[in-house]
């Protein structure tokens, strides 16, 4: 039914249309191959020590370059009412700490190996292994039954690979582990911008921040979405203490090299399904297949609506329910909940086998239900979405990023 409405000629959700198009446009992503990304691959290639490449990452991180540690949006566990930043670790293409030292997790990390010396050939950085008698590998058939791209990394690219993941693992170090992480009163550490940026400064967070703000106000998207990203920082929630602590630490002993590494290949990682079918389906084959068990990749016009869906769903939707769930199919809805909370405060009320004071909970905590039907009373403005059906998936989902990094942070 979306993709019904999202391929109609009067379709008056446009920017859904244009991701939707742009996605599908294969013929123009496959000519574009590395293109949409080159930009901020080069500022990584061309940081001639770590205090550049601390505004690099500052730079690219707004339309949704690599992340050391991440920033969330939500309430504040010691004041509900209040939105927060919170700071959580990061910085690892795989799920978490324990694939790093885990032994039965030694065959997603040789997987990982490959992918990303695979990702490094597609990308230009490292060679292909050589074919036999010099002949060209055989390309890709397009076989819906394998996704298998063609190209076969060298030596040279599995050794990047590998010194990749090495470096994962001393980031991967300092990671809480998945029980930790869930201590709702571990994890909450109020902390003010002195001490955070005391606590990174090897990292140079103040120098991060500044070139964080100066690329995000050069966008459309800051026009429509101001934002002071230093206020952000003024008190944050910070989840995981020592992961911040161990990764300056981490940022002041490494190889520059080694850090423009890990960017690159985040830079690639994260864009690689919006990219050409190299990268596309090397990507797939990954975390795909290998991380979730997946045997095909979906059609490409599903995963068009789902990309539509993540990014804009609102817009799309408000369309869905004026044909399939029109507001009198709403109303009632709300008209029969209303009706079951009435029915509960006459059942409460007259009841034989509760105390006055019981009854009086009961019915203060029905008061406070929030019936939520179908769609919101308040929908999503998309103003500060800047897509474009003619732009390349990556480039899209750059705005996209953009867009959805303004609209939380706002929240703070």
């Amino acid at each position: 039914q979306v993709r019904d409405i999202l391929d109609a000629d009067d379709c008056p959700a446009t920017k859904s249309q244009a991701l939707y198009h742009s996605f599908l446009n294969t013929d123009a992503i496959e000519a574009a191959g590395l293109d949409p990304i080159r930009d901020e691959l080069d500022l990584i290639d061309s940081a001639i020590d770590k205090a550049a490449l601390t505004r690099v990452l500052g730079t690219i991180n707004p339309a949704g370059g690599p992340d050391l540690f991440g920033l969330a949006v939500y309430g504040d566990p010691g004041d509900p009412d209040r939105n927060i930043a919170h700071l959580e670790q990061a910085g690892l293409c795989l799920p978490d700490e324990a694939y790093y030292r885990e032994d039965h997790y030694a065959p997603v990390r040789e997987a990982c190996v490959a992918m990303v010396a695979t990702q490094l050939v597609n990308a230009g950085y490292a060679p292909a292994a050589e074919s036999n008698g010099g002949d060209e590998l055989p390309a890709n058939t397009g076989d819906d039954e394998s996704n298998a791209p063609a190209t076969v990394p060298s030596e040279a690219a599995l050794d990047m690979a590998r010194h990749f993941l090495a470096v994962e693992t001393k980031i991967a170090a300092n990671h809480w582990d998945n029980v930790a992480t869930r201590d709702s009163v571990k994890t909450y550490n109020p902390t003010d911008y002195a001490d955070l940026a005391a606590t990174l400064k090897n990292f140079d967070l103040g120098s991060w921040i500044d070139a964080w703000q100066t690329a995000y106000d050069a966008t459309e998207a800051a026009k429509a979405q101001p934002i002071d990203f230093k206020s952000v920082f003024a008190r944050v929630i910070v989840h995981e203490p020592s992961f911040l602590t161990g990764l300056d630490a981490f940022w002041a002993e490494a190889d520059l090299a080694d850090l423009k590494l890990w960017a690159r290949v985040h830079m690639i990682l994260g864009f690689a399904s919006s990219l050409s079918r190299d990268f596309d389906t090397t990507n797939f084959d990954f975390y795909g297949k290998v991380l979730s068990g997946a045997k095909k990749q979906r059609d490409r016009w599903k995963r068009a609506v789902s990309l539509v869906n993540g990014i804009c769903g609102e817009d799309v939707g408000r369309e869905y329910v004026r044909l399939h769930f029109p507001e009198s199919s709403k109303r009632r809805m709300e008209e029969l909940v209303a009706n079951l909370i009435d029915a509960y405060r006459v059942s409460i009320t007259n009841s034989d086998w509760l105390g006055e004071d019981t009854k009086a909970k009961a019915l203060e905590k029905i008061s406070k239900f929030t019936p939520k039907i179908g769609y919101t009373n308040h929908w999503r403005d998309y103003s500060a979405l800047s897509v474009s059906a003619d732009a390349m998936p990556a480039e899209n989902a750059k705005a996209a990023n953009l867009y959805e990094t303004g609209y939380q942070l706002a929240k703070v």
